[in-house]
């Protein structure tokens, strides 16, 4: 895969914290730091319910009516292989729910949860973000470089 840190970027421009800095943890590749896993351990569960508010709310930001119109341009389900972008999206927002639903990374996860928490939530992050950025341009919002030119 190419790297995805333009398309994670964009897709969380506006997000807040603590869903903010893990967008920026994924983009710039903090695995492995100390202080990433102390963020990680203090936030993570909140960070996962912001971004299952953040991706059920998405469609909505750019003014569509369901996540077919925002990621197709229409409502279909059936058509490929947008039919097979909309499934993806479904069980990305299914590996959200899932994460969301953790109150405690330690008792979640054997072993060190922080870290299998991080395993999971950083990856999909960049997957939500390879899949919802080009239409994000579609609908009006476009990237920070298209901006800079105009």
């Amino acid at each position: 895969m190419a790297n995805p840190t333009p398309e994670i970027k964009h897709t969380y421009a506006e997000a807040k914290p603590p869903l903010s800095e893990f967008a920026r943890f994924a983009a710039e590749g903090l695995y492995g730091e100390e202080s990433t896993y102390r963020y990680v351990k203090a936030n993570g569960p909140e960070a996962a319910r912001q971004l299952l508010r953040f991706l059920t709310d998405l469609p909505g930001t750019v003014g569509c009516t369901s996540i077919e119109q925002f990621l197709m341009g229409y409502a279909s389900r059936e058509d490929e292989p947008e039919g097979a972008r909309l499934k993806d999206w479904e069980n990305l927002l299914a590996k959200a729910f899932t994460l969301a639903k953790i109150e405690d990374l330690e008792g979640e996860f054997a072993g060190d949860g922080t870290r299998a928490f991080a395993e999971q939530m950083f990856p999909l992050l960049r997957d939500i973000a390879v899949i919802a950025s080009p239409p994000l341009v579609a609908w009006g919002k476009p990237t920070r470089a298209r901006q800079a030119t105009g």
